[in-house]
């Protein structure tokens, strides 16, 4: 059915995409997946044009298709297969998109303008090599989000016979009260287009929340203890779990840590996310030490402890989160309390150190315990006076 599928017009098959038919049968346990894709899946039919000559074989070529999460799986197949060159596939998404959004600016000097904008600040966000999102990508949606807002002003600036150098502030100032909190995401576009020379407009960004916790420390223990022991649950929502209500890791780090952050070759196992290695306890490193020999079982080549659905690919944040709220764990106030409890007895620069989190965020959560640690460099410099002393 691969040959078949991958062959051209002649009936031989296309030498660029042997690579993706030795992939897809390499592994015989898959074989009614690969049967059940070619039939259903409508990247299929992208396959046959390709073959066909009709399409280029390209990530741009399935970047352009409509069928998003297809083609988002098929990106991974063609990635991993080594099909064709790595790419970053969020960001030929979103180009691809920005040339059909950006082409409905009436003014052909906005267009520019929000080219440049968006070449300069939203896409470089995309700048790693290769990314194809275990589902649609967060960074991705909030883009266009973005982007969509700045369309949505520039278009109203239009209608209202202004263009971004000449609309007063007064008239800016009525259209974000119009949109509300939503306005508030212009700020950083506005921002950049003053920098430029390119409008006098001043924004602010809205006021940030402090985060809320809903939880007590009671009940994260009773989380804790269930995603311990309960042997019904399935293997990777306990260790994902655990890593957020012990160590407030969040979703989309913990999904991305790859199986060489994990030293599990000693008695005790050791995990690396920051710049210091966490060592587990011992029953957290079991479950661990499992959830590896789990992923290893099933793909001997597996690159991440927690891998997802698509090829050489992580699960998703949501993909973690969603079915721990289906039985009640909220990761989210839950790796509130955590970062609130470990802020309490650890000086932000080691809890940054041990967890990940930036300095920044240490020292708010450090704020919100209300602990000070204003005296910890002097206190550690005294410390090690008194060792070299000894």
């Amino acid at each position: 059915m691969l040959r078949q599928l991958i062959s051209r017009p002649d009936g031989t098959p296309h030498p660029d995409l042997l690579p993706l038919e030795k992939y897809m049968l390499a592994d015989a346990r898959r074989a009614e997946a690969v049967v059940g894709w070619i039939r259903k899946s409508p990247m299929a039919d992208v396959v046959r044009q390709m073959a066909q000559g009709v399409i280029t074989i390209s990530l741009h070529t399935v970047a352009a298709v409509p069928a998003t999460g297809a083609s988002g799986y098929f990106a991974a197949l063609l990635i991993e297969s080594g099909t064709v060159p790595p790419d970053n596939f969020d960001r030929l998404r979103l180009e691809h998109w920005e040339r059909e959004e950006f082409a409905k600016l009436r003014n052909p000097h906005d267009r520019q303008i929000l080219h440049r904008f968006a070449s300069w600040t939203i896409n470089r966000q995309f700048d790693e090599p290769v990314r194809v999102s275990g589902d649609e990508s967060l960074r991705l949606t909030r883009a266009r989000q973005q982007l969509t807002l700045i369309i949505d002003m520039l278009t109203w600036i239009d209608e209202l016979g202004y263009d971004l150098s000449t609309v007063p502030q007064r008239a800016f100032d009525g259209w974000l009260a119009l949109n509300g909190r939503r306005g508030y995401g212009a700020t950083r576009f506005v921002r950049w287009a003053r920098a430029q020379g390119l409008t006098r407009l001043r924004s602010t960004y809205g006021p940030r929340g402090v985060p809320t916790v809903e939880i007590s420390d009671d009940v994260r223990w009773t989380w804790v203890r269930r995603l311990m022991f309960d042997e019904t649950l399935r293997l990777s929502w306990r260790v994902g779990g655990l890593l957020a209500l012990v160590y407030g890791m969040i979703g989309t780090r913990i999904v991305m840590i790859p199986l060489s952050a994990v030293d599990a070759t000693d008695a005790n196992v050791r995990l690396t996310v920051g710049r210091e290695a966490l060592v587990l306890p011992d029953n957290l490193g079991d479950l661990v030490r499992r959830q590896i020999a789990a992923e290893r079982h099933r793909d001997p080549a597996a690159r991440w402890l927690f891998p997802g659905r698509r090829p050489g690919r992580h699960l998703s944040a949501r993909a973690l989160k969603t079915p721990l709220e289906k039985i009640g764990i909220h990761i989210g106030p839950g790796r509130a309390i955590a970062l609130m409890t470990l802020a309490r007895d650890i000086a932000p620069s080691v809890l940054s150190d041990l967890v990940g989190v930036s300095i920044e965020a240490a020292t708010r959560w450090s704020n919100l315990s209300s602990h000070d640690w204003s005296d910890y460099p002097r206190l550690r410099l005294s410390e090690d006076a008194s060792d070299a002393g000894r």
